[in-house]
């Protein structure tokens, strides 16, 4: 290109740009114009998070040429700002309707509704769609973020009414008796994100957003096989390329080559072997992102392939388990042979779903006054640093991890990828090192959610009593442990769900192979068990002639029943309460439908599931969590608390229990947390348990500190410390832990969530598209905190149990992912978001703050099954395999004439009569 230089107009002014042959709009803003608000997310224009507005239109900036923006003008979410200090209304917007969790990709949905607004200042819902169909959310299921920009049209055009009773309703439901929510000042009200306000600005700073002087960047070689032997590597060659500066292999790990939650069976650097494909065998380190991708180029490694495991059935015939849970409650050879049960059986499966954080995996490692600092968006700080030490040979104390905000987590952050690398470089060369995954690194690296093979076979009554329950549980855990073990723990705990049972069996097994990792996902292993019952469980309520809500009824937990594990309840055991306020508004929801369906080749069908999940990590480990409250002399209070944010609104809740015990406003309140040298230790931020002994730990300390306020009155600064302890659990296979306890203190978590949803679906008989029309959701959440908060955690919860249900998955053949971008994930998009109707039942949990108990995985659980459920309803097909897809429908229907289907179509009301039926989109 003859011109050096591009010139454009960059938030209202004139710059003047080097050019660089392989340069993107999006690296220039970063890197030279260091304008963080734009992010990063794939790099290949499929996620949307990089979206600036190119004279006005959304742009996707990681794939445009920076030559291309020659003469026109840029604005990032830096150059949107409202005068005198102001938020602008669009942004202000997105903060009133909750439509903030994580934030990371919260500038381009903004950048986008100004896009919107400004061409069509009353858009429609369609037209709404079609804005958003290449700008992903993972978090929030898209139902604010539509919220936001109606909101937003309507304040900039108060003609433009808002639409928004359409897109959720939400009722507390409270005990009728005790406190309820509206008692206390601060509780039960709706709270904006504490960090709200930067996140909108595009102000928040993540892990790939920070910089240091003299900081290095480094590179990871990749094995070329799932698996191998190393028989030679020869860096010599990236050694002579300008700007590397070293290159590190197994040899260069001063302390234990291996890291994991579990175990540390995962090597830092392979030495002789390779096990699956996202394992690492160099590190190349350079002076800049080019000189190390460029030394990364030109390591060669000669390997040995080696004949790997690749399925589950293959790692069973080797018996290469991981581990192995086996359980039995009653004599169930003996309830099995009773005269009259109903018994059915099934063989169902899942397949591994990548987490798709907006965020990719970052890390910038330190030296800092004797220690070692680690900056990185993790959920376990503390079980971090443990691995790096190790690492390092060095004491705990002299590594401290600092959790940079998290860009979505839902699991796949608790787990360790290029941090101990970053660490290892740090360390060894005295200067700060960042590391940085593509996406296309990320989903080779990262650990995805189990694939699980199970075999149920399960005994009623025909009064529709659960009678037995024998299941066969099978996962595929990768190559290394991850938290394989307690996943399998917490299926074989859940296996049966929220029923009561004479008598069960569950062997759950998980394996070891060599495909892409697996371990933490949203749910636990909860989700796969409990599609596999509640599928049984639908078929079972039809060939007894029931309502599958009454069958779940007669069967639910309450207090003082035990669980399948053996655990007896005996507090917020809202398990009744769920199904009957479910079966309720279905009822209600369905009447919106009546004299629609069925149309030509379109017809409706509902269905529902229920559940319970875990809060708390429990299965005998420690829960626990610290908070320091300091009264300043300025009358101002401090905050620091044992916790992770991942926009789950941890910061916010925090905040709300602090103000409410102190009675003070909480804008006196400044809230500190993720760093291993100024919080208490404590657990990841893992199984909704964060509310629940972190919120603890507030408000215990808040207490302490009004005591001593009120003894020493004339003193202006004060501080107090509390650290908080949930009661102890058991992991089920300890045995000796059941024999130590009296059979009441046997418990397997701290506490227990319960939840049940309805789905009204329709699907098109021709193409095998199915459209999510409305879902019901009725939670028991303990005390409510945050309206606002508690509607985005079930919403985003609901959106992945739509995606797990229709069309997530993450392909891999032989080890090698055939999933290769952002784009193919098969992620729902804002087009596919439902109504919601969403029932917050406060059924106060005593071990919790002011009884509230967490609520942000619960969701995700019961959805795929009553999508299942309905789809049976709708084309009279039973799937047992995970995701349907468009064409399961239509394979599935070959053959099949409506006289088939088993159930009479209820009617459809389109709940937006200023759009056609034909506009709704369908999803793909």
């Amino acid at each position: 290109m003859q011109n050096a230089v591009v010139s454009f107009t960059l938030n209202g002014k004139p710059v003047n740009a080097a050019l660089d042959a392989s340069g993107t709009l999006l690296v220039y803003l970063r890197e030279i114009a260091g304008l963080m608000g734009t992010k990063s997310g794939c790099q290949t224009g499929h996620c949307g998070a990089c979206t600036v507005l190119l004279d006005g239109k959304p742009t996707r900036s990681c794939t445009l040429p920076l030559a291309k923006v020659e003469g026109k003008h840029v604005l990032t979410i830096e150059g949107l700002q409202a005068s005198g200090g102001t938020l602008h209304p669009i942004a202000q917007a997105f903060l009133d309707a909750g439509a903030v969790q994580c934030g990371f990709c919260t500038p381009a949905m903004i950048l986008t509704t100004k896009a919107l607004l400004d061409s069509r200042p009353h858009p429609s819902r369609m037209q709404i769609f079609q804005a958003f169909s290449h700008t992903y959310c993972r978090c929030t299921g898209y139902t604010k973020i539509i919220k936001a920009v109606e909101l937003a049209g309507e304040r900039l055009d108060p003609g433009f009414p808002a639409n928004l009773e359409n897109l959720e309703e939400s009722v507390i439901i409270p005990q009728t008796f005790g406190d309820t929510s509206s008692s206390y000042a601060m509780l039960g009200k709706r709270q904006a994100d504490w960090d709200g306000i930067r996140k909108v600005t595009g102000q928040l700073g993540y892990a790939d957003d920070l910089h240091m002087p003299s900081m290095l960047v480094a590179r990871p070689v990749f094995s070329a096989y799932p698996h191998a032997t190393i028989d030679a590597l020869d860096y010599s060659q990236a050694l002579c390329v300008p700007g590397v500066l070293a290159v590190l292999t197994a040899k260069d790990v001063p302390g234990v080559n291996g890291f994991g939650m579990v175990e540390a069976d995962q090597p830092v650097l392979c030495a002789t072997e390779v096990r699956f494909i996202g394992d690492v065998v160099a590190l190349v380190v350079g002076e800049s992102r080019e000189a190390a991708e460029q030394g990364a180029g030109k390591v060669k490694v000669s390997y040995t392939p080696l004949a790997g495991i690749f399925s589950i059935d293959g790692s069973d015939a080797e018996n290469h388990i991981l581990k192995e849970i086996n359980h039995e409650k009653g004599d169930i050879q003996t309830v099995r042979k009773q005269d009259g049960l109903l018994h059915l059986k099934g063989h169902f499966e899942t397949t591994w779903v990548e987490h798709a954080y907006l965020e990719p995996e970052s890390v910038l490692a330190y030296p800092q006054n004797g220690k070692l600092v680690v900056k990185t968006p993790t959920q376990a700080p503390f079980e971090l640093r443990r691995q790096i030490a190790a690492v390092l040979a060095k004491p705990l104390d002299s590594v401290r991890i600092i959790v940079t905000p998290l860009g979505g987590g839902f699991g796949g952050k608790g787990d360790a990828t290029v941090q101990p690398l970053a660490a290892l470089a740090a360390e060894l060369l005295q200067q700060p090192v960042k590391i940085t995954l593509s996406r296309a690194e990320s989903l080779v690296m990262s650990t995805k959610k189990h694939p699980y093979h199970m075999d149920y076979s399960i005994g009623l009554s025909q009064d529709g009593r659960l009678v037995y329950v024998d299941a066969d549980l099978r996962s595929d855990g990768g190559a290394y442990a991850n938290l394989s073990p307690r996943v399998i723990d917490q299926s074989s705990i859940f296996a049966v769900g929220p029923y009561r049972v004479d008598a069960a069996r569950v062997r759950g097994r998980c394996f070891r192979t060599n495909n892409v990792l697996s371990s933490a996902m949203r749910g636990f292993g909860i989700n796969q068990v409990s599609f596999a019952m509640e599928v049984l469980l639908d078929q079972a309520a039809e060939q007894l002639g029931m309502d599958p809500f009454e069958l779940r009824e007669r069967n639910a937990l309450v207090v003082g029943d035990s669980t399948f594990s053996g655990e007896t309840l005996f507090d917020s055991v809202g398990m009744l309460d769920t199904i009957r306020v479910c079966r309720s508004e279905l009822k209600r929801v369905l009447a919106r439908h009546a004299g629609q369906y069925p149309k030509p080749h379109t017809v409706l069908g509902y269905g529902m599931a229920s559940c319970f999940k875990n809060v708390g990590a429990g299965k005998g480990r420690v829960d626990n969590a610290g908070a320091t409250i300091t009264r300043t002399e300025e009358g101002r209070y401090l905050l620091s608390v044992s916790g992770v944010d991942m926009g789950q609104g941890f910061r916010t809740a925090m905040v709300q229990l602090a103000s409410q015990t102190l009675g003070v406003d909480p804008s006196l309140i400044e809230v500190s947390n993720g760093d291993t040298d100024t919080t208490s230790l404590h657990g990841s931020a893992v199984g909704e348990r964060q509310t629940l002994v972190s919120g603890m730990a507030v408000v215990k300390a808040c207490e302490v500190l009004i005591e001593k306020m009120m003894a020493e009155p004339t003193q202006q600064s004060l501080s107090v410390h509390y650290n908080h302890e949930a009661p102890r659990t058991f992991s089920l296979g300890d045995e000796q832990g059941r024999r130590s306890v009296v059979p009441n203190a046997y418990k397997n978590y701290p506490a227990y969530t319960y939840a049940t949803q309805a789905v009204i679906l329709a699907v098109d008989t021709l193409t095998g598209k199915v459209q999510i029309l409305d879902v019901i959701v009725a939670n028991d959440a303990g005390k409510v905190l945050n309206p606002t908060v508690l509607e985005g955690q079930i919403e985003g919860c609901c959106s992945m149990g739509i995606g797990y249900a229709l069309s997530e998955h993450f392909s891999v053949e032989e080890g090698l992912p055939t999933t290769k971008h952002f784009g193919a994930l098969g992620l729902p998009r804002m087009e596919s978001t439902p109504f919601y109707h969403i029932s917050l039942i406060e059924d106060p949990e005593p071990g919790g703050p002011y009884g509230a108990k967490g609520i942000s995985e619960v969701g995700t659980v019961p959805l795929t099954a009553a999508i299942i459920n309905a789809l049976y309803q709708a084309v009279g097909v039973r799937f047992t395999s995970l995701p349907v897809r468009s064409q399961d429908i239509l394979d599935a229907l070959q053959g099949k004439s409506s006289e088939d289907r088993p159930h009479e179509y209820v009617a459809y009301h389109n709940p937006n009569p200023d759009e056609e039926d034909s506009e709704r989109p369908i999803l793909p």
